[in-house]
């Protein structure tokens, strides 16, 4: 959730980013966001700029260590 000029920016479990105005009670949709969104960092509402983090891949590495 985010906060600018009185106004809540919420995104929801299925990534839908939402507008919610207090004062005027007005919940307005915004805009379906990526389904492989991880994690969503910031807003810049005036350049409509959302800044968000994605998982692109994995490596597993099995290390021993040794302790003498």
């Amino acid at each position: 959730m985010f906060t600018y000029q009185e106004q809540l920016y919420i995104t929801t479990s299925t990534n839908d980013l939402w507008r919610y105005h207090p004062r005027l009670e007005q919940l307005t949709l915004l805009e379906n966001l990526d389904s492989k969104i991880d994690n969503i960092s910031d807003i810049n509402v005036p350049d409509k700029t959302v800044y968000f983090s994605k998982f692109v891949t994995m490596k597993k590495k099995l290390i021993q260590l040794d302790c003498e």
